[in-house]
């Protein structure tokens, strides 16, 4: 199962995949059907009120001039006058009469009456529907009888020779609706498409973490040493602040940098007897905020003492240089090209956090991944720093974060809640095996704030931290730089 599960999200969404659903989620689809075709049945013949039709026609017919004193129809004149006669069923002179007789509202009347006109006859199709069967017919036929009389009495109609007659009482009244066998119809086809619709919802929800057990179910093997909780006041400060547009570094309070201790002290006591120090986040997409952790991790290493170098291996779309102040030229391009030294490459910014850049554009950004060149690089960093971070590009774009995973000493993998696919995640997790990788742990991103099990965390978090106090960076961490 999960094999095909693979298939089908390399090949993206096929009619294959609308059946592999259907026979998934067959149940599903049943229940929500029969549910809808249950409810449309008790509306259907429990809750709709049904109602009756009653019919009667009327005839339209004008005199011709006689020719030979022989009384004959005028066809053309009678086909434009039954439109006229059509129009007038329904007016106050016609109805009122009949309201009054029955004491009832002329709305009454005007509700349930239906009139057709044929436009190939002379023929007008009087009808009234009535929750009651006799209302219904007595209702029909007392309308026409007050239409006949009306014409009868009319001075302008009688000059046109216009004769009315009714071709039969008004019929029996008839069960009209509801439309038992359509409303049921309806009912099933919608229980049906509901059922389909219902199994793609769970199919997409599925197919996503939606919290920390759930990741956890999936990776019983790796630990989850990270979570970040949406912060959308944060971000909302962020980016009001022009500083905080030109980079996605967190401020040095305590509360900011909560989570980010958190996850390198994980990082450290995932082998304390001989710590991580070059160590590479990566993703399976660009959403899962695996910049944004690395630049902030590397942050919070320095204002704890400790020197920190961030690596950017992210040639195509190179983003750290931006985030710390820094240039984005002289960079790994030209250290494995031999045009630049080691500590020309390194650039310090404000924040105490030291970058090297992927340099210049270049064609094949494979080079610097597959130099030998890199794992030196590394080794010596290890002697001038504590921790050593690298930026790589998502997984799902290219392999080179599988290729740095083994010049490094672990890897840290992030997932967005609600937003990381599992398929994608756990191929992506498997290719990291597959070349060798020391997966330190699983840091979880857009952790929802108010998601179940946390409301102790949620409001530990808020109260505790209401007061934003300034960590300032240790002065030998400064000194250190100078």
């Amino acid at each position: 199962m999960e094999q095909e599960t693979l298939v089908r999200e390399e090949k993206g969404f096929t009619f294959a995949d609308f059946w592999y659903v259907i026979r998934k989620f067959w149940l599903l689809i049943v229940i929500v059907t029969l549910g809808t075709t249950a409810i449309g049945a008790i509306f259907t013949f429990g809750i709709a009120k049904p109602d009756y039709k009653s019919t009667s026609n009327v005839i339209v017919a004008v005199e011709a001039q006689s020719q030979g004193g022989t009384e004959t129809i005028d066809y053309n004149n009678s086909l434009r006058v039954v439109n006229t006669i059509g129009d007038l069923v329904d007016d106050d002179v016609v109805l009122e009469p009949v309201a009054a007789a029955y004491n009832i509202e002329k709305s009454v009347l005007l509700k349930g009456l239906k009139v057709s006109v044929s436009s190939t006859s002379f023929m007008i199709t009087v009808s009234f529907i009535d929750e009651n069967k006799n209302n219904a017919q007595e209702y029909c036929d007392a309308i026409v009888e007050s239409l006949i009389e009306v014409s009868e009495n009319n001075p302008a109609i009688q000059k046109l020779k216009v004769t009315l007659s009714k071709t039969n009482p008004a019929s029996k009244a008839v069960y009209n609706s509801p439309n038992k066998t359509l409303y049921m119809a309806i009912s099933f086809a919608a229980g049906l498409v509901a059922g389909v619709v219902a199994a793609f919802v769970v199919e997409v929800i599925a197919n996503k973490f939606s919290s920390k057990s759930d990741v956890e179910d999936n990776f019983p093997d790796i630990a989850v040493i990270g979570k970040f909780y949406e912060n959308k006041e944060l971000d909302q400060r962020n980016k009001k602040s022009h500083r905080r547009r030109a980079g996605k570094l967190v401020g040095n309070t305590v509360r900011e940098l909560e989570p980010y201790n958190t996850l390198l002290s994980n990082i450290y006591y995932s082998n304390p007897e001989k710590p991580y120090k070059a160590v590479l986040i990566t993703s399976n997409e660009t959403q899962d905020l695996k910049t944004t952790t690395i630049a902030n991790l590397a942050y919070c290493a320095v204002v704890n003492g400790k020197k920190a170098v961030l690596i950017d291996f992210d040639v195509r779309k190179p983003t750290v240089y931006r985030t710390f102040r820094v240039e984005k030229e002289i960079g790994l391009i030209d250290y494995i090209g031999g045009t630049a030294k080691e500590e020309e490459i390194i650039k310090h910014s404000e924040s105490g956090v030291d970058v090297i850049t992927p340099g210049l554009n270049v064609v094949n950004p494979a080079i610097l991944t597959q130099s030998e060149k890199v794992a030196s690089l590394i080794k010596s960093l290890k002697e001038k720093y504590d921790y050593i971070f690298v930026d790589t590009p998502p997984v799902s774009v290219c392999n080179d974060a599988l290729v740095l995973s083994k010049v490094v000493d672990g890897v840290v993998f992030n997932i967005a809640l609600t937003q990381t696919k599992k398929v994608a995640a756990r191929e992506s997790i498997q290719a990291l095996k597959q070349y060798g990788a020391n997966i330190i742990g699983i840091n979880l991103t857009k952790y929802p704030l108010h998601a179940k099990n946390e409301n102790y965390y949620s409001h530990y978090y808020s109260e505790y931290y209401n007061q934003e106090t300034e960590v300032p960076a240790p002065a030998a961490a400064s000194e250190e730089k100078k």
